[in-house]
């Protein structure tokens, strides 16, 4: 007689069921926005946000052509004259407080510089193009330049890859969502 055969078990893991809104809640969201000429676009960034409630999402990616230009660079506040253009740009946009856009730009000779983006003006006859990534589920944000980051915060255990970049709790979250529902243009 031959040996037997091991016995297999069956799979012990359950089906969950997910609502088409548990699900809508955690998918990533991609958005375009085009600014046009004589806007600005720092505001407009934030009034985009707040209207479809961002509470997390990330700047992918920006082109485009502006000018009155005001940036951080190298830890000063900077007039850049002359217009320049986005050849990129990442950041983090949200509902919750300022965003942060931190750009690299070229001017007419193809001279190269970038920095964090604090106000531009669109310049005539251009728009700015911009893809935004919203992340519902994740929940980022960066403290003012120069604060601290008081790990003992955080509810969960993590790695910081970078000392600028946190992740706000669910609690933060869902009140930054309650009240970007209230408020939804920012007023």
């Amino acid at each position: 007689a031959g040996a037997a055969m091991p016995r297999v078990s069956e799979p012990t893991s359950t089906v969950r069921e997910v609502t088409e809104e548990q699900q809508k809640a955690v998918t990533p969201r991609v958005y375009s926005l085009i600014i046009g000429a004589g806007t600005e676009i720092v505001a407009t960034i934030q009034n985009f946000t707040r209207h479809h409630r961002f509470v997390s999402g990330v700047i992918m990616s920006c082109v485009g052509e502006v000018e009155s230009i005001t940036m951080h660079i190298n830890g000063e506040t900077k007039q850049v004259a002359n217009p320049r253009l986005i050849t990129s740009a990442s950041g983090i946009a949200n509902c919750i407080g300022p965003q942060r856009l931190h750009v690299n730009m070229v001017n007419k000779n193809g001279e190269a510089f970038g920095g964090e983006l604090v106000s531009a003006t669109v310049c005539a006859g251009c728009c700015v193009d911009f893809a935004f990534l919203e992340i519902p589920h994740l929940g980022l944000s960066r403290p003012k330049m120069g604060a601290s980051i008081d790990k003992t915060k955080f509810k969960y255990p993590l790695v910081i890859s970078h000392p600028a970049i946190q992740w706000v709790d669910p609690a933060r979250q869902h009140a930054a969502q309650v009240e970007a529902n209230a408020n939804p243009e920012g007023a």
